[in-house]
C-alpha cells in the first residue's frame, strides 16, 4: 500500500509454545492479500520463500474475491520464491479456533464425538485469539480464563495467539466480508512446527452462504503443504448448533457469544446476541438460568428491549421449539420485534428524501 506507513506484524505465545512458532513467509502472504487488493495493488512482494500450494490457493481465493466484488479485486502479481522443504508430521497436532461461540463449541463437539482422539488431525489443542476482537484488558483476562476452563474440561490444550494482523487495515466491512477468514488462517501457518491441521468454525449454513471472508471456498485454499486449514460446520444452522451444545456442560458454562465485551462478566446477557443465544439454548432444552449468562432468567421484557437490525431467519427457525415449551410471552415479544424491523426496512426503503422527511414529521 503505497501511502501506508511502514507496519510490522507480530504473532505471539506463551514462551512454553515458543517452539511451536514456525518463521516462513506463508503467514504474511496470507494476512496481507486482502489489506493489499483493496487498496489496490497491483503486485504483492515477499521477499522470501513461500509454499507453492498455497500460492495457488491464494490465486483460487483471488479469483472468488474478483467474481463477488467486481474488477476492483482484480487479482494480485504474487512475487515469491517458491519453499520446497516441508515440515514432518511427527510431533504436531490437530488445533481448533476456540472463542468459545457457538460455531467454536459445535465443531469441538462434532468433530471429537466422530474422530477417534488417537486420529492424528483431531483437535489436542485450542487457539484461543487476542487482538481481534478482544482488546480490553479485562476482558481479555477474563475471556481467557473462560477458554482455559472450558479446554480443560474438553481435555485440550490452551494456546493463547496474540496478533495484531488487524491492525493493517481497521476498516469493519473488509475484515467482515475479506480480510476475516484469511486472518486467522495466518496464525496457525505462524504456528506450523506445532500444528498440522487447523479446524475453523463455519459462521453460515450452506442455504445462507453469501460472499463472506470465512467461505467454503476459500477458507481451504489458505492451506499449504504444512498446515492444513480446514472449515467445519457448514451443514448445520445457527439454530442445530445451538441445539446440539445446549445440554452440554462446557457451553452452559462456557458459552462467550457478547459482542460487547464486558470487563465485568462474560456475557451482557442484554444485547441483541446476548438474549437471541439465550432464547435459542431455551428453545432447544437447555435450561433458563445458566452460569455463562450470569444465572439470570430470560423475560419478555430482555426480548423487548433489543432490536432486531437483520432478517429474521435465526428467530424464525426457534419458534416452533419456544411454543412447544409453552413460551407464548416470549414468541409474542419476538413477534413485535420482528414486525419493528419490517417497519424500519420500508421507511428506509420507501422512497425519496422528501418523503422520508414527510413521514417524520406527520405529514401528507
Amino acid at each position: 500500500m503505497a501511502s501506508a506507513p511502514l507496519a510490522s506484524l507480530f504473532v505471539e505465545v506463551p514462551e512454553r509454545f515458543g517452539d511451536w512458532l514456525h518463521e516462513v513467509y506463508d503467514c504474511f502472504a496470507i494476512a496481507c492479500f486482502a489489506p493489499a487488493t483493496m487498496h489496490r495493488e497491483t503486485r504483492l512482494v515477499v521477499e522470501g520463500d513461500v509454499c507453492p500450494l498455497l500460492i495457488d490457493g491464494l490465486g483460487v481465493a483471488m479469483a472468488w474475491y474478483r467474481h463477488w466484488y467486481g474488477p476492483r479485486w482484480a487479482p494480485l502479481a504474487f512475487e515469491a520464491g517458491r519453499r520446497a522443504d516441508v515440515l514432518p508430521a511427527s510431533g504436531r497436532v490437530g488445533a481448533i479456533y476456540f472463542s468459545c461461540g457457538v460455531d467454536s463449541l459445535y465443531s469441538l463437539r462434532r468433530i471429537t464425538a466422530g474422530m477417534p482422539s488417537a486420529h492424528w488431525g483431531a483437535p489436542r489443542a485450542a487457539l484461543f485469539v487476542i487482538g481481534y476482537d478482544l482488546r480490553k484488558p479485562m476482558a481479555i483476562e477474563r475471556a481467557l480464563a473462560n477458554a482455559q476452563a472450558a479446554a480443560d474440561l474438553a481435555g485440550l490444550t490452551l494456546v493463547p495467539v496474540r496478533s495484531n494482523i488487524p491492525s493493517l487495515d481497521d476498516d469493519y466491512n473488509l475484515w467482515t466480508l475479506q480480510f476475516g477468514g484469511p486472518g486467522f488462517a495466518a496464525l496457525a501457518h505462524a504456528l506450523g512446527r506445532g500444528i498440522a491441521r487447523a479446524w475453523l468454525g463455519a459462521d453460515c449454513d450452506i442455504p445462507n452462504l453469501v460472499p463472506w471472508c470465512n467461505h467454503p471456498a476459500t477458507a481451504p485454499e489458505f492451506s499449504s503443504h504444512d498446515v492444513e486449514i480446514r472449515q467445519d460446520g457448514i451443514e448445520a444452522t445457527r439454530a442445530e448448533k445451538v441445539g446440539a451444545i445446549a445440554d452440554w456442560d462446557i457451553a452452559q458454562r462456557h458459552l462467550r457469544v457478547c459482542t460487547k465485551n464486558p470487563e465485568h462478566m462474560l456475557n451482557c446477557g442484554r444485547c441483541e446476541k446476548c438474549v437471541r443465544t439465550r432464547l435459542e439454548l431455551l428453545a432447544f432444552g437447555s435450561a433458563d438460568a445458566l452460569p455463562a449468562f450470569g444465572g439470570s432468567t430470560l423475560s419478555a421484557a430482555d426480548v423487548n428491549a433489543i432490536e432486531i437490525r437483520m432478517d429474521s431467519i435465526y428467530y424464525d427457525e426457534i419458534v416452533p421449539p419456544l411454543r412447544a415449551r409453552g413460551r407464548e410471552d416470549l414468541i409474542a415479544a419476538i413477534d413485535e420485534r420482528k414486525r419493528e424491523w419490517a417497519r424500519y426496512k420500508r421507511w428506509r426503503s420507501g422512497g425519496t428524501l422528501r418523503a422520508r422527511a414527510r413521514r417524520l414529521v406527520g405529514a401528507g
